[in-house]
């Protein structure tokens, strides 16, 4: 052989046994849902994640070790366990769930990271995520004329699409909604809006909306995701709601925005459909 090709053959083995693109095994039947973590969040300086790992053997040993992005200088990471009690060390058809956690920090307005690199029992593995995960830090928002009362911020994807969330929220001054919206990923379903608990139409019939001082204002929806992307319901999405609206008193439009975190395993049966999934 060619010492030039023989050269590049080893390289590209190298690759190829080192690097865990989306779900692939590697040589130790090790699974890294890189494809399965949809992250787009504009929320504080500090902020985490999740991807699940699955083995055929339990307390696999993961070390967080580098990442690769845009803007990721100054970005510190930490591992941690986040497996669930009721499914740590439990057997589920033949394998081994273990749910990452990645505990982040960064002083830059926007960071993108689109690979982790992990030790993984002593085996460098590099985790490709499919979606880049984006992180933008929160402007203050001053103005109060419209604000939050309540809101869902963790929520399931398995039940996400057939599940009504109220996202309510009090009028302090006269004011026009101009958009209550998803920033990506998903999107609101069979919404219902309410003021002053009277239904006044759907999303699509009535926005943009007037309001008045001391209206307080519901919206009801399901939540899904958009059309022609390619999911699963054990899809770990972390997302923002935003409403959109003028105040009389303001000359430019404010959006407030809210957290979501849609959780994809949290019990042992969904633990192990997800695993029956990817075996």
């Amino acid at each position: 052989m060619n010492k030039n090709v023989k050269y590049l053959y080893v390289l590209i083995t190298a690759f190829c046994c080192f690097t865990v693109g989306c779900n692939v095994k590697n040589t130790n039947d090790v699974i890294v849902t890189g494809d399965m973590i949809k992250y787009n969040r504009i929320g504080s300086k500090d902020f985490g994640f999740n991807l699940n790992l699955i083995d055929n053997k339990p307390n696999t040993k993961v070390e967080f070790l580098e990442c690769t992005g845009k803007n990721t200088n100054g970005l510190t990471i930490e591992y941690n366990d986040d497996t669930f009690e009721n499914i740590k060390n439990h057997k589920l058809s033949d394998r081994y769930l273990t749910i990452l956690g990645f505990v982040c920090h960064t002083e830059n307005d926007y960071v993108e990271i689109d690979s982790l690199t992990l030790n993984i029992d002593n085996k460098k593995t590099v985790v490709q995520l499919s979606t880049p995960l984006i992180h933008t830090l929160k402007k203050t928002h001053s103005d109060d004329s419209v604000y939050p009362t309540a809101y869902p911020s963790m929520i399931a994807t398995t039940s996400f699409s057939n599940t009504d969330y109220p996202f309510d929220f009090h009028a302090e001054k006269n004011a026009e909604l101009v958009s209550f919206e998803f920033n990506d990923f998903v999107v609101p379903q069979d919404s219902t809006v309410l003021v002053n608990q009277s239904p006044v139409g759907s999303l699509d019939d009535v926005f943009p909306l007037s309001v008045k001082s001391g209206d307080d204002i519901e919206i009801q929806c399901k939540i899904d995701f958009k059309p022609d992307s390619k999911n699963s319901k054990y899809t770990n999405v972390v997302f923002n709601s935003e409403l959109t609206y003028h105040a009389e008193n303001l000359s430019e439009n404010s959006v407030i925005s809210n957290d979501i975190f849609s959780q994809a395993v949290s019990n042992v049966e969904d633990a192990e459909a997800l695993i029956l999934e990817l075996k």
